[in-house]
């Protein structure tokens, strides 16, 4: 109250004029909107916000289970919650599974209106097309994985009449779009994805990054998710023209703690789910009858688990981190 009164003082001492250019000043540089490719770049590089995906599949499904004091020991309600199938999973908080995707919207729409603000100079095209089809990638990216958690399972016979989620297309915070329909929801992200593979090449820079390879990936698990098999074959197929090596797993560590590295042949784009204590407590155990539908002599048995107390824990993320990996792969365009 005390800072209120003061503001209103020294508006009053300093005129209305003075006041409206103490409003008008930006204490921070990172309340400047974007404007340059540069500035764009630099938004879409955030790696903590836009290489993240929710982890809500992982955090509830029956792979893997917590031995009772660690889930006792589990500071989130969501975690909590999730694990058990609660009905309220977020007990009226808020939670990262849901802002940082529509943080990642918000980014992606910044980008294109900015973008189609901007008349690039020849030097400048190639940038300007790799942004503007990384955009339209991270939207779509961010909308199939929110749908993927929030939304019912897409299916063709009633897509148009049952409730997908709130899509945004303007980076406008006063805009209440409602859920609208998941046919709706969907036609946005292959729409998003058909312009993602226009405007990006293949080349490849950064794994983080996405590229047309990538953009065919994407497309891919979102056909196969539909049911759409035709079409998750073609995508797959259009990717695996361009990146189709397999690791042979003869070569990797079946001792090592963290037996791949994130750089490794078979990822096309990094992307990791969100932490959660769930994922990296030694208390979090691979579902027995999972573990055993590997064949002894599997060697995918000893590279992805590790024995533990009790039982067995993961550890064979392609994030070559204790982070789980959720890109893009070779091995699952294949499957």
């Amino acid at each position: 109250m005390k800072k209120i009164i003061y503001t209103l003082g020294l508006c009053l001492g300093l005129g209305l004029a003075g006041c409206n250019e103490f409003l008008d000043a930006k204490p921070d540089k990172a309340l400047l909107v974007p404007t340059t490719l540069a500035d764009f770049q630099l938004l879409l590089n955030d790696d903590i916000t836009m290489n993240v995906s929710n982890g809500l599949g992982i955090l509830s499904d029956d792979d893997h289970f917590l031995k009772e004091t660690s889930y006792n020991s589990l500071t989130s309600v969501l975690e909590k919650n999730s694990y058990i199938w609660a009905k309220d999973l977020f007990e009226g908080g808020n939670s990262a599974i849901w802002n940082t995707p529509y943080t990642q919207v918000f980014n992606a729409n910044i980008v294109l209106a900015g973008l189609d603000k901007i008349s690039p100079k020849p030097a400048e095209d190639a940038t300007y097309q790799k942004l503007k089809g990384a955009a339209y990638f991270y939207r779509a990216w961010a909308l199939f994985h929110t749908a993927s958690a929030f939304a019912s399972q897409y299916s063709a016979s009633n897509a148009a009449s049952v409730p997908g989620i709130p899509v945004y297309t303007k980076a406008d915070v006063n805009l209440r779009p409602g859920r609208g329909t998941l046919k709706a929801c969907y036609d946005q992200i292959q729409s998003d994805l058909k312009n993602a593979l226009i405007f990006l090449s293949v080349q490849k820079e950064y794994l983080a990054r996405p590229n047309k390879i990538a953009a065919f990936g994407l497309a891919a698990r979102v056909h196969m998710s539909m049911a759409d098999y035709v079409n998750a074959g073609k995508y797959a197929d259009s990717a695996l023209k361009y990146q189709n090596t397999l690791m042979d797993y003869n070569t990797i560590s079946t001792t090592s703690t963290r037996p791949f590295t994130r750089t490794n042949v078979e990822v096309i784009y990094q992307n990791r789910i969100l932490n959660f204590g769930t994922f990296t407590s030694t208390g979090t155990l691979i579902d027995s009858a999972l573990y055993k539908s590997y064949a002894t002599n599997d060697l995918r048995k000893a590279i992805y688990f590790k024995s533990a107390i009790g039982g067995v824990n993961f550890k064979g993320s392609y994030d070559g981190t204790t982070n789980l990996f959720a890109g893009l792969t070779v091995d699952e365009l294949y499957l």
